[in-house]
């Protein structure tokens, strides 16, 4: 299983604690928020803009 950093979406294994590219601290709950979502694109900041859609 991975960990997705809340902030910045870069995935790290589970024996990373927190984030190396901004400090934010990785948890199994930010994880299945991230999952249950649904939307189709990534969610920065908890904003409405689609940056990314994946295909």
């Amino acid at each position: 299983m991975t960990k997705i950093c809340s902030k910045c979406n870069k995935e790290y294994d589970d024996s990373y604690k927190f984030c190396e590219v901004c400090g934010t601290e990785l948890s199994e709950q930010n994880n299945e928020e991230k999952k249950e979502t649904g939307f189709f694109g990534k969610v920065i900041d908890k904003g409405n803009e689609l940056i990314e859609k994946n295909n």
